[in-house]
Parts: structure tokens; C-alpha cells; sequence
């Protein structure tokens, strides 16, 4: 199957704050951006791995060593949503329509992410954007933490008539972040001036919005 995501170029895609990049991909046919079997989230600072999507695979030696608690997860819209967003709703993905949980170590997952104690956190996950019409001139993606958003805006309608071949929006969030005992996290995305809320959120047939995360280590924060 194709693999193949033509990576669009956002003025404004950088490092938003000191450890969250989003960066926005077009989508074309016959694409699958599922997490596979055998994928994995890696904390780029540490040497050990996640799968996303199949816990027999977890390394035995992911935090040998150390004494952190055990906490990933790994979760995905088990189907297309239609009619969410378009003209100025902004959606929180997991909130209104669960999530499938396909791991949940530490069991900090439910319609968000809940951290289990003070420490450094590594987060991916990706929106897939569809049905944008050429009035969906604005909008955003963002990683909410404790429903502050860091938030990239973007332009869903001139992003996806750069290439007649795109069908749909892949919109990516990486993050490295410091949270505190009991702060929340999830993603959301909003797109305005539409006719109606007319967009969709992809999940279906190889294009999977996902989310998933896990520890890096513990850390004393101070009050």
C-alpha cells in the first residue's frame, strides 16, 4: 500500500514552546498512516521504546533501573466522525466519543490522560483532518494541558488545494513536557468559516488519529 504523505511546509511550523512541534501533512490517495504492529514511540533523550499499538511487544527493559511508575498509553478513534468541526467548533478528541484504548499501563487513560505523578512526559498523536471545503480558511491544532491549549493555527483550505491529490489533512503533535500530579492532557482541533460544521475527523480504513503517550521520568516540582 502507499506510503507516501507529502509533507506541507506551515509558515509558522516550529517549536511552539520548548518541547511541543506540530507540523501538518497532505493526505493522499490510497495513504495509511495507521500505527502498526511493531511501531514505536521512542523518547528521543532515553534508549528505551513503546509499541502503540500491541502490548506483547513492550520492551522488558523499558524502565529497568529505574523507579518510575509504569505509565503508557496508546488510543485511536475506532471510527470516522462526521459534521464536528468547520465553522468555529472546536472538537476534543476522546472527550465526546470515547477513544480504544489499546494499552494502558499504569491505567491513567479514560477520555484523557491524567498524570499519575510529577515528571517528564513524551506525547504523540495525529489528527486526520477530511471533507474541508474552500471556505475553511482558518483554524487550529493544539495539545491541551489542563484545558490551556498550545495550539498551531493553520489553514485547512489553502493547505489542501496546494495538491489536487490530497484528500484529507495529517496533523501531527510531538511533545516532551514537564506535568504535575493530576494535570490533564488531550488533543482538540477547531476549523472556521465554513458554511456548517461539515468537516470530519478521520479514523478509518489505514488513516487513524491516535494518541498515545508515556513517562520519561519522575521529577520533583517544586510549588
Amino acid at each position: 500500500m502507499k506510503q507516501n504523505v507529502n509533507e506541507i511546509k506551515l509558515e509558522n511550523e516550529a517549536l511552539i514552546k520548548p518541547g511541543i512541534v506540530f507540523t501538518v501533512s497532505g493526505v493522499e490517495h490510497n495513504t495509511n498512516i495507521f500505527p502498526p504492529s511493531g511501531h514505536y514511540l521512542k523518547d528521543p533523550y532515553k534508549d528505551y521504546a513503546f509499541s502503540l499499538m500491541d502490548d506483547d511487544v513492550i520492551s522488558e527493559n523499558l524502565i529497568e533501573g529505574k523507579d518510575e511508575p509504569l505509565c503508557f498509553f496508546s488510543s485511536y478513534l475506532p471510527f470516522d466522525l462526521v459534521n464536528v468541526t468547520g465553522n468555529g467548533t472546536e472538537f476534543k478528541i476522546g472527550l465526546l466519543v470515547p477513544c480504544k484504548k489499546v494499552i494502558d499501563l499504569g491505567s491513567n487513560f479514560n477520555t484523557a490522560f491524567t498524570a499519575p505523578c510529577d515528571g517528564i512526559y513524551v506525547f504523540c498523536g495525529a489528527i486526520i483532518l477530511g471533507d474541508i471545503t474552500e471556505e475553511m480558511t482558518n483554524g487550529f491544532i493544539a495539545l491541551n494541558i489542563n484545558d490551556q491549549k498550545e495550539y498551531c493555527k493553520i489553514n485547512p483550505a489553502e493547505l489542501l488545494a496546494s495538491n489536487k491529490e490530497y484528500v484529507a489533512l495529517n496533523c501531527i503533535i510531538n511533545a516532551r513536557i514537564t506535568l504535575e500530579k493530576g494535570d490533564v492532557v488531550f488533543m482538540s482541533v477547531r476549523i472556521d468559516n465554513g458554511l456548517s460544521n461539515s468537516a470530519k475527523i478521520i479514523s478509518l480504513s489505514g488513516l487513524r488519529t491516535f494518541f498515545a503517550g508515556h513517562i520519561v521520568e519522575k521529577v520533583k516540582i517544586e510549588k
